[in-house]
């Protein structure tokens, strides 16, 4: 192989790595089990999560990472064909490659610009497999030696006549999609959470409305008058299933621009709620300190900071042990740890 083609398969590798990071990180925040966010998860404005959990991140029920990553590996296969020279056309073998570069790079164009024009948000690894499309097809495309738009026609007839293996190829980017999808739905053992889904709103449906007259701890997304929907949560910070759903929700939030997210605490002690016998007090210092945070605009943070260290906390078995790592979060965050605790 000469530079060029070495460029593209490093670019091809980088390209698979990325969309398979994607892909491993969107079951867990789709089907609630993430333990956090993705590494690729900074900011508002590039959060890989915001992206996953918005509704262009799947076609046909299959993510898109998958998606990517099936269609990479073929063009990997393509590239080792025409690389080794195990087919007797190499100009068709790269003609045909590059027809499929170039279709991977103009669905990069468009799912950047629907992060850019639409989401407002970008997801890094994303914009890694995009720049990674550019340079795969730009490497093979100066390789060629033959006139591409003279010969490509030709080339996509022979398909349906004595070069069958490209419908191999085509077909094989959706077989191995698909098959990977289904595979790793069974193995967090989802395969009826379509049905588990819709009996659940159902169930919702049916169920009496409450209206919560009280202000929220925190709130986040669309202001209440341009809501179409509000998620009203109620969390202990000490609950692992509270954290764990915490991460799919800010980041559907994050995801829609008109949907609106008031968090309460529920302390599952009975220090500070009369419906628990039990009294530690730990997750009452935890909830107070976040309701103190609020007022110097660090709600949230604090919270983040809270779920992102629950394990430490939740080994802490005194109030006095909790305001020492609870000290240490607020320095982080810059606040005023007896200002927290008063």
């Amino acid at each position: 192989m000469n530079w060029k083609m070495r460029i593209a398969l490093l670019s091809i590798l980088v390209a698979v790595g990325a969309h398979m990071y994607l892909s491993f990180h969107y079951y867990p925040l789709h089907l609630g089990f993430a333990e956090g966010e993705a590494i690729c998860s900074f900011s508002e404005k590039f959060n890989c999560d915001a992206v996953s959990a918005s509704r262009f991140s799947a076609l046909f029920g299959v993510p898109m990472a998958v998606w990517g990553a099936a269609t990479n590996l073929v063009l990997l296969l393509m590239l080792l064909v025409y690389g080794f020279g195990m087919t007797e056309n190499l100009g068709r073998q790269l003609r045909v490659t590059v027809l499929l570069a170039g279709f991977v790079a103009f669905t990069s164009l468009v799912m950047g610009s629907i992060s850019m024009f639409y989401l407002g948000t970008y997801c890094p690894f994303c914009i890694v497999a995009y720049v990674t499309s550019f340079i795969t097809f730009e490497a093979l495309r100066r390789n060629q030696t033959e006139p591409f738009f003279s010969h490509i026609g030709g080339d996509i007839k022979s398909a349906f006549g004595d070069n069958k293996a490209y419908l191999g190829y085509a077909a094989g980017i959706p077989i191995l999609a698909v098959f990977s999808h289904f595979s790793i739905i069974q193995h967090y053992g989802a395969e009826n959470l379509d049905k588990v889904v819709r009996a659940s709103v159902l169930d919702w449906q049916a169920s009496a409305s409450a209206d919560f007259d009280l202000p929220p701890l925190l709130a986040k997304g669309a202001g209440t008058d341009q809501a179409k929907m509000t998620i009203v949560e109620f969390a202990d910070f000490r609950c692992g299933h509270c954290k764990k759903a915490s991460i799919p929700l800010t980041a559907f939030v994050r995801s829609k621009t008109d949907v609106r997210l008031q968090f309460y605490v529920f302390p599952l002690d009975g220090a500070c709620n009369d419906a628990i016998s039990r009294a530690e007090g730990g997750s009452c210092r935890l909830a107070k300190s976040v309701l103190c945070a609020e007022k110097s605009g660090k709600g949230w943070a604090l919270h983040d900071e809270i779920f992102g260290n629950q394990e430490t906390l939740n080994r802490k078995h005194s109030v006095d042990e909790t305001d020492w790592e609870l000290k240490e979060y607020a320095k982080n965050l810059g606040l005023d740890f007896e200002e927290l605790k008063s």
